[in-house]
């Protein structure tokens, strides 16, 4: 009996050992090092260019690209993952010697990156210098699809292109950008200034200890595209000298982050926001606003809670609640001090709204002013107020 089982025994094991095998993914390599090529895409005969290794890779496999500078788009359509020479490595510190850096530098117009697949990552590059040759190219160093996602942007210097990353996604796959520098994405075209900028729809996105520098316009842009809509979006430890602007965004928080000296207000809500939590942030000298909602939006922000901040030396207002901009708000436990004119400011046509347990101090004018009615007040300090009795 034993041997009538024995054959079979050892052909199944075989096949078990074979499948396997002819379904593991694959490992291409790439170096600039071995151009003009043709390569093989193997440790020892590289690739020349990523695009090459794009073409010879399937789903599922991974392109290590070695230090050097690579002159291309890289158009993805599928599912892969990009190790860069400083894969791992944080961007947010150091890394200041090119020769390390895999170096994606295409001043063509087209961008760096361009994901058309879900599940893509990249890891460990230097993307820069992507102009905008055309109005409408968005020359930005990573593009992404607002048909896909599950994209990991990673320990990436991204900087000196028109936009850092054109980040667009559907809702299948969660998504992060984090350990990421972008500096200086002010190219002149579409989208210059912004080192995040999304208009086609975002969701289900963390982005975190990311360091944002000398971005002209923001650090993040969620714009107000109707019918697009934003949600699931935690903006987290992160540092930044420009903005967070949210337009239509839900379900989604802006968390123990650090903006300092911001060219605008450090986080701004244009309306159409709900259930937006603005939390535990350390905001020093933004040039108008800490935090700011938007004057007379079309469509109002509702359940914002805005709350155990420190904003300090604020150029206008600590927090900002514009002409009829919110309702069912709560502002709690948050720190002002050293505004010029005022602390918290609330102009007219804000009702449904909680204020309580904020120290506000130090302002040139008022500590706290209300201009609108049936908003409440409890356990607030500060020194002065309009109309009086706002402070306990």
């Amino acid at each position: 009996m034993k041997r009538s089982f024995a054959v079979p025994l050892v052909v199944a094991l075989a096949l078990m050992a074979y499948i396997p095998a002819a379904f593991a993914a694959s490992t291409f390599y790439v170096n600039d090092n071995n151009c003009p090529g043709p390569g093989t895409g193997t440790k020892v005969d590289p690739f020349c260019t990523i695009s090459e290794a794009v073409t010879a890779a399937a789903s599922g496999d991974t392109i290590i690209v070695r230090a050097g500078d690579y002159r291309e788009t890289v158009s993805v359509t599928k599912s892969l993952t990009f190790r860069g020479a400083q894969a791992g490595v944080t961007a947010v510190k150091g890394r200041t010697k090119a020769s390390k850096e895999s170096t994606v530098d295409n001043p063509s117009g087209t961008g760096g990156f361009d994901l058309k697949a879900d599940n893509v990552t990249i890891n460990g590059f230097t993307i820069e210098g992507q102009f905008d040759t055309a109005p409408t190219s968005l020359a930005s160093g990573i593009r992404t699809s607002n048909v896909h996602s599950g994209y990991h942007i990673m320990n990436n210097i991204i900087r000196d292109n028109v936009a850092g990353l054109y980040l667009n996604t559907n809702t299948a796959n969660p998504n992060s950008v984090t350990g990421n520098r972008f500096h200086a994405n002010n190219e002149a075209g579409s989208g210059s200034g912004d080192a995040i900028e999304s208009d086609q729809g975002l969701h289900n996105v963390t982005i975190s200890k990311n360091f944002f520098s000398g971005n002209a316009s923001a650090a993040v842009v969620l714009s107000d595209s109707l019918p697009f809509t934003n949600d699931g979006i935690q903006f987290l430890k992160n540092r930044s000298d420009s903005p967070v602007l949210l337009y239509n965004t839900s379900a989604s928080s802006v968390f123990k982050n650090t903006f300092a000296r911001d060219v605008g207000s450090a986080v701004f809500l244009g309306g159409g926001d709900s259930n937006v939590t603005i939390t535990k942030n350390a905001i020093h000298t933004p040039v108008f606003a800490g935090v700011r909602l938007a004057d007379s939006p079309t469509i109002p922000n509702t359940s914002i809670t805005i709350s155990r901040n420190a904003i300090s030396g604020a150029g206008f207002y600590g927090i900002h609640i514009g002409t009829s901009s919110l309702s069912g708000g709560t502002i709690a436990r948050n720190t002002v001090t050293g505004s010029d004119p005022e602390g918290i400011l609330t102009e007219t046509g804000n009702t449904g709204n909680t204020f309580s347990n904020n120290t506000v101090t130090k302002s040139k004018s008022f500590d706290i002013e209300d201009d609108s009615t049936g908003n409440t007040y409890t356990n607030n300090t500060c020194g002065s107020s309009s109309p009086s009795g706002l402070c306990s």
